[in-house]
């Protein structure tokens, strides 16, 4: 399954919370790992908890530090999977590409986000690998690929070899990009 609805377990289980039956909406939710379960209520309590959360922030003036801080403090309710906490590494992944920083730690941190965002959209909808917004996320993934490396090119960590791969993939995604525009 896609794990969309996901909680998170009580530490120190890793596991991910889902409803034993999806399509009932008074179902009992399940850890996947430990088997613990959570009344329909809990959930909706954990649900509530996380919205506030999310609703703490203005909406209107939010930046990167912000949506960092919401996903840190979700941490503990909702699975890494959650639709609320991958539509918010989107929003984050859009403020990180349009202030354009560029520090190691803020190009890993959207090496991450592009990952995650990508096995989202995989899960979402597996036969719209063409589509625009896939593409998008493709392309700020493999940029900041190429950034990383380079740098750590210049610095002596990495050989040309893994430096001319990122640099083919770029020119691929590119030049798939065009055809499509015809």
């Amino acid at each position: 399954g896609s794990n969309l609805a996901g909680l998170t377990c009580r530490a120190p289980c890793p596991g991910v919370v889902l409803p034993l039956s999806p399509l009932d909406c008074d179902s009992d939710w399940v850890c996947s790992d430990c088997g613990q379960a959570r009344t329909v209520m809990q959930v909706q309590e954990v649900m509530q908890q996380a919205l506030m959360e999310i609703n703490s922030f203005p909406k209107e003036t939010i930046g990167a530090a912000e949506l960092e801080e919401i996903l840190f403090r979700l941490e503990n309710l909702l699975s890494n999977t959650n639709w609320m906490v991958l539509e918010i590494q989107q929003k984050l992944l859009n403020v990180y590409m349009k202030t354009k920083l560029e520090d190691r730690p803020t190009k890993d941190r959207q090496i991450q986000l592009c990952g995650n965002i990508l096995q989202y959209m995989d899960r979402l909808d597996p036969d719209n690998a063409q589509s625009q917004k896939r593409q998008l996320v493709k392309r700020c993934l493999v940029e900041a690929r190429l950034e990383t490396l380079t740098l750590d090119y210049r610095k002596g960590i990495v050989d040309k070899t893994r430096l001319a791969k990122a640099l083919t993939e770029k020119q691929l995604l590119m030049s798939s990009a065009g055809k499509q525009k015809i």
